[in-house]
């Protein structure tokens, strides 16, 4: 048999040395062209909502618009539809586009947390995250053919966990100023910062007026076009007052009393108040417990804390919609680099919120109830390895 000419063996070799990076820009190429082919799906809350609020935004002038609210977003996001109406194209596609952005930015975050210089093959279990990121159907749905944001706010969270895990403070409080003036839901992260100030002492409680002076900057195009102060916070004010259901299709906890579709007023009547209060309840006890017992967290278990702190908020506040849970699955999927027992979990989180996806999308069927108590287990599940890992009973990766 014949061997390759040697200018064929050459371009073999090269091609063999540069092929992850070979790799990863086909994957890139791929997943963007599977964003290109959702553009085409245009949602309901595209029709209703997010086009509505683009033309009147266009109507009053574009930034001149920002003195009022348009829409239940926030000022931030106002003002960058308001950026869209100068820009020619699609509107649909400018929504998109601005959202698809932030996978990347989301995926580059994950990489940075599950990155470990110190460890064998860490660089590449860390490209392996992003481009499991990436190419997660939650991910790509989410922008690409539904248009939210939820990956905006997300990637400015995964990069404030980034700057804590760095222990730069001041970066991660402001990284999550922006994420708090994208959307409310960013909350759901405050426990962990909270505990971590008063477990650590490592940082000042100063450092959190990073985030309302963030969140001030950024409305400053708002306020120069007339914005008062109660514009800026209003937003906040009525997506707390919205709750008009225990769950909006998320599968959480409350689901397994009742799937919210009858005696909806009634229910949610008696168990909102009593749903925040035993969600909150539930926070402290994790955390009484993590400083009675005097337990040292290492960076795996701060990112657990980080994670069912989160989780413990959408799996047990009322009024969660499906989307409400976006971080906490993304962050499922660095928690399965860290921990391999968890991999199945995460899996499995991710497979709950696609199914509550599609019928929110594409009118596919589930049993939310269901969905709530196979969640419920989930979150119990990753309860006890947290616990396991709390006492150093954790397979190496």
């Amino acid at each position: 048999m014949s061997r390759v000419f040697k200018a064929e063996e050459k371009v073999i070799d090269f091609l063999q040395k540069k092929m992850t990076y070979i790799y990863l820009f086909v994957a890139l190429l791929i997943s963007l062209v599977i964003r290109y082919f959702c553009f085409s799906y245009v949602s309901d809350d595209m029709i209703g909502y997010l086009i509505p609020w683009y033309d009147q935004i266009g109507q009053l002038g574009g930034f001149k618009a920002l003195n009022v609210q348009v829409g239940n977003y926030n000022v931030l996001y106002q003002t960058i539809i308001a950026m869209l109406t100068y820009l020619p194209g699609s509107v649909i596609a400018k929504y998109k586009i601005v959202s698809v952005i932030f996978d990347y930015v989301a995926a580059v975050g994950v990489f940075l947390l599950i990155y470990d210089k110190d460890k064998k093959n860490s660089k590449f279990l860390a490209l392996l995250g992003a481009i499991i990121t990436v190419f997660s159907p939650i991910v790509f749905l989410n922008s690409s053919a539904w248009g939210q944001c939820d990956a905006i706010y997300t990637s400015f969270i995964i990069l404030s966990l980034c700057a804590y895990k760095k222990e730069k403070p001041a970066l991660c409080m402001v990284f999550f100023g922006l994420a708090f003036a994208f959307k409310l839901q960013a909350i759901f992260y405050l426990p962990f910062y909270l505990f971590e100030w008063f477990r650590k002492k490592s940082f000042s409680i100063f450092n959190f007026l990073l985030v309302p002076i963030t969140m001030i900057v950024v409305c400053i195009p708002a306020y120069l076009n007339g914005r008062g102060f109660w514009g800026f916070i209003s937003p906040y004010y009525y997506q707390t007052g919205s709750c008009d259901k225990m769950s909006f299709n998320y599968q959480s906890f409350w689901t397994i009393l009742s799937d919210s579709r009858e005696k909806r007023l009634e229910y949610i009547s008696t168990m909102k108040v009593p749903a925040v209060l035993i969600t909150f309840l539930i926070l402290l006890s994790i955390m009484t417990w993590l400083i009675y017992r005097k337990k040292e967290l290492n960076e795996r278990g701060a990112l657990y804390l980080a994670f069912l702190l989160a989780f413990t908020c959408v799996e047990f506040l009322p009024g969660m919609h499906e989307r409400y849970g976006f971080g906490v699955e993304i962050l499922s999927i660095v928690l399965a680099f860290k921990d391999k027992r968890t991999i199945p979990l995460s899996i499995a989180l991710n497979v709950l919120t696609l199914i509550t996806y599609g019928a929110e999308l594409f009118g596919g069927v589930m049993n939310i109830t269901i969905l709530g108590i196979i969640n419920f287990a989930i979150y119990l599940t990753y309860m006890y390895f947290f616990y396991r890992n709390l006492r150093g009973i954790v397979p190496n990766r």
